[in-house]
């Protein structure tokens, strides 16, 4: 297609905004809560749900029920939803293909749940689905290419959550994962642990296989630290707490070391040491490539209300702003603008107020490219911008064009209609400063029409939804 066309549109929305780093109040009244997912929807709005009210470490909250929230980060508004429902906590909350959200798992005081249920944001109901094949809390949950959901526990069986059947299906594990491990996904459906009551670390498959990799961490427990992939196909590995005989949750030992994982060598070496020592923490990459750093435990049973970041261009850490309170078992959203959304979090009790930083460098936001209100997604055979009047054939390319990705070496996913499409070509756009152009084949899909909606994921992060015409 001829790019003389599109360049000046496309071209006019790629500024960068600056302003100093900082917290500024969210203006949202939430519930209490902490040890809750957030879930950032591809409208905008951010997904609250679960939590504890109380003092995190088990005796309280044990029959609590907590309402989920929906917050506005463009109005500031907070709607309730789902009533009163009992409340997981160390639970996960994926965002699926089609725009609705798997909660699996969680933590009630007298134990874990293996029940899970379904959050649809356009009818706001919540919907039980099949039960896992064990109880899971603190286990991580991963979007798969195909669209089913990975849940990745603590125990020799992973479970498998098939959208279409609503039903979990275990997958055998050759080579024990061991317990509690924090756990990223990366390319071709493959998930990078580390951690556990003895520290080991791998490459997990979903043919159930593992590859231990070489670390370098002593073999001491590690918990409760965080895994921040980063542009440049590497893992920062933060803080957390180190024990010698596994979990107890000696504060003393949390631990300003981190690991900076490569994994194109499947090798580590030593990165810079944490301002403080840490666990219970987050850890956000903003779009200009640097990870926050926020909150978390230090030595004692205090919680920071200090922050720091990150810089991945000279592997340093800076002091960063400071929250207006301390947190911990917080959540950290980055929202689709590049602010970063903080809520919830402890200490004594549970927190309701939250807070956005801002960069020092805000890029313009993940989103589809718009021209005369309709998504820059053009047909490859014929360079025509796809819309009503020009819909596209199921199974034909398509070229979208996309800016404020972050995720660097790890490609973004494309949900067309509810199904993930498949990736055939990303890069620069010819021409375009800024501008990735993404080419994808059509999926086939449950329905079509002429308002098939389709939004990208850049790894949790999803784009704006825009429309498009497709016929079979």
């Amino acid at each position: 297609m001829s790019f003389k066309l599109i360049s000046g549109w496309l071209l006019m929305a790629l500024g960068l905004a600056l302003a100093a780093d900082r917290f500024e109040d969210a203006g949202a009244i939430l519930q209490p809560r902490m040890g809750h997912t957030a879930t950032l929807l591809p409208d905008g709005r951010v997904f609250l749900d679960g939590g504890a009210i109380g003092n995190p470490y088990w005796r309280h909250c044990m029959e609590c029920s907590i309402e989920a929230e929906l917050y506005d980060p463009a109005t500031g508004l907070v709607e309730k939803v789902g009533g009163l429902r009992p409340s997981r906590k160390y639970h996960t909350a994926t965002l699926m293909a089609d725009g609705r959200v798997l909660i699996a798992g969680g933590w009630m005081g007298r134990g874990s749940f293996k029940t899970a249920e379904i959050f649809d944001p356009a009818t706001k109901n919540f919907t039980p689905v099949g039960d896992m094949s064990i109880e899971r809390s603190r286990h991580s949950a991963h979007l798969l290419k195909d669209g089913r959901v990975l849940i990745f526990g603590t125990e020799s069986s992973i479970d498998v959550f098939d959208p279409d059947a609503r039903t979990f299906n275990p997958i055998p594990v050759t080579g024990f994962p061991g317990d509690y491990k924090r756990a990223l996904m990366m390319e071709d459906d493959q998930l990078l642990f580390t951690g556990g009551f003895t520290f080991s670390a791998g490459i997990f498959r979903t043919n159930g296989t593992i590859r231990p990799v070489a670390f370098g961490r002593p073999m001491v427990g590690m918990e409760d630290h965080t895994m921040t992939l980063l542009p440049n196909q590497s893992v920062l590995i933060a803080g957390g707490n180190e024990e010698m005989c596994g979990w107890d949750y000696q504060f003393s030992s949390n631990t300003t070391r981190t690991d900076l994982f490569d994994l194109s060598k499947l090798g580590a070496h030593a990165g810079p040491n944490l301002l403080w020592p840490r666990s219970h923490h987050s850890a956000t990459l903003l779009m200009d490539g640097r990870v926050l750093i926020a909150g978390g435990v230090g030595k004692d049973t205090a919680a920071h209300s200090s922050t720091e970041v990150f810089d991945i261009s000279s592997e340093r850490i800076l002091a960063g702003p400071t929250m207006s309170v301390p947190r911990s078992e917080h959540s950290a959203t980055l929202l689709q603008d590049g602010r970063v959304l903080v809520a919830g979090g402890f200490p004594g009790g549970a927190f309701a107020s939250a807070e956005m930083f801002l960069s020092d460098a805000v890029p313009t936001p993940l989103e589809i490219l718009t021209l005369d209100g309709k998504g820059a997604v053009f047909n490859a055979g014929s360079g025509e911008l796809v819309s009503n009047a020009r819909p596209v054939w199921v199974g034909h390319v398509v070229e979208i064009y996309a800016r404020g990705l972050v995720g660097g070496k790890i490609k973004p996913k494309v949900s067309i209609g509810g199904t993930l499409a498949e990736i055939l070509h990303i890069g620069p756009a010819p021409g375009l400063a800024g501008v990735q152009q993404i080419n994808v084949r059509i999926p086939e899909l449950p329905s079509t029409g002429w308002d098939v909606p389709i939004w990208l994921m850049d790894l949790d992060r999803p784009s704006q939804v825009v429309k498009i015409g497709v016929i079979e």
